[in-house]
């Protein structure tokens, strides 16, 4: 005879072990540190300006969590599959950041608003607790646009370009337009249309909401890089040491330096930098032979003589760094004695 099977009582049954097993579970607590974790700020409101004091990411030394092991073994899981989990973002609305000022802020709190707090674990301990934001108001302004090569080399523009974008009002910024070969080869031809950006800080650059036309001048008149090698040193002298009783001298160091020149520039205005006689001098003054005698040598930054009507006409630029040479001034009769 089949005994009827009573439901209730079977329920219980699997009720209890259930609970057993959650409890059981529960009991076995364990904690775990993340230590490869970091912060960064999202985005915000396009007039303001939110960042860390020192760079746009903050790492987090531990982030203590305990929980139940069978949670803590999905969370490990989960991170293998997934580390870009550990990268948890501060949104700055969220934090009552929505103006200028310098700001404190809980890291625990900013991983409870993350997918953390869904796990069910416990945050027990965060190292840092606390990381400082500060916030900058932005203003709007049109500021000019720059173009520039691959090789992030200038190139000028057809006709000048200004684009509408929040900068920090005490900063003069320029929107760059980074234009790839292809890109330049179309702009000689027709206008072509670009994004440009600004960059706030090495970690912190962003693009404007508007193009803007981008057309360059036709092919002879582009700039291009030009090495002046063994470029024509000259000294500019007073008549005071032009009697022949001094020696000027620059070490050969410095000297290697200075005579080679990097320029952008069209081809009629590098051949009109070559042609002259001098492509660049140094300035000697009477009181550097004191200053010789005291300090063994003189420090002064030579002049590089770019073809002024190639300048006006932005057509020639140096784009190595100004050379400082070092010199020295001496009698004649002195350097005879030292023989």
């Amino acid at each position: 005879m089949v005994k009827k099977i009573k439901y209730s009582k079977l329920a219980i049954v699997i009720f209890l072990t259930v609970l057993i097993w959650f409890w059981a579970d529960r009991a076995l607590e364990e904690e775990y540190p993340i230590r490869t974790a970091t912060i960064v700020v999202g985005r915000t409101k396009p007039e303001l300006w939110v960042s860390f004091p020192e760079s746009a990411i903050i790492d987090i030394n531990e982030i203590k969590l305990s929980g139940p092991a069978s949670v803590i073994d999905e969370l490990k899981q989960t991170i293998n599959n997934e580390p870009e989990k550990l990268k948890f973002i501060l949104y700055p609305e969220q934090f009552g950041i929505d103006k200028a000022g310098e700001y404190s802020i809980n890291v625990r709190e900013i991983i409870e608003s993350s997918w953390i707090k869904k796990s069910g674990l416990l945050i027990k301990e965060c190292d840092p607790s606390k990381i400082q934001v500060k916030a900058v108001n932005l203003v709007k302004k049109n500021i000019e646009v720059q173009c520039y090569d691959k090789n992030l080399l200038p190139i000028s523009l057809e006709t000048p370009q200004s684009v509408s974008m929040f900068v920090p009002a005490d900063r003069r910024l320029f929107a760059s337009v980074i234009l790839s070969d292809e890109e330049r080869a179309m702009a000689i031809q027709q206008p072509i249309r670009k994004k440009p950006t600004i960059t706030l800080s090495k970690d912190e650059i962003r693009e404007a909401e508007s193009f803007v036309e981008i057309k360059l001048p036709p092919q002879e008149n582009i700039l291009k890089p030009y090495s002046i090698n063994n470029a024509t040193f000259g000294y500019v002298v007073s008549d005071n040491l032009l009697n022949g009783q001094y020696i000027y001298k620059v070490t050969e160091e410095s000297l290697r330096e200075i005579v080679n020149i990097q320029i952008l520039a069209t081809p009629n205005a590098k051949d009109a930098y070559e042609a002259q006689d001098y492509q660049v001098t140094l300035k000697i003054l009477d009181g550097d032979i004191e200053k010789t005698r005291i300090n063994k040598s003189v420090r002064r930054e030579v002049s590089y003589l770019l073809p002024e009507e190639f300048v006006r006409a932005d057509e020639i630029k140096l784009t190595n760094s100004k050379v400082e040479a070092i010199f020295t001034v001496t009698p004649v009769e002195t350097n005879e004695n030292s023989q």
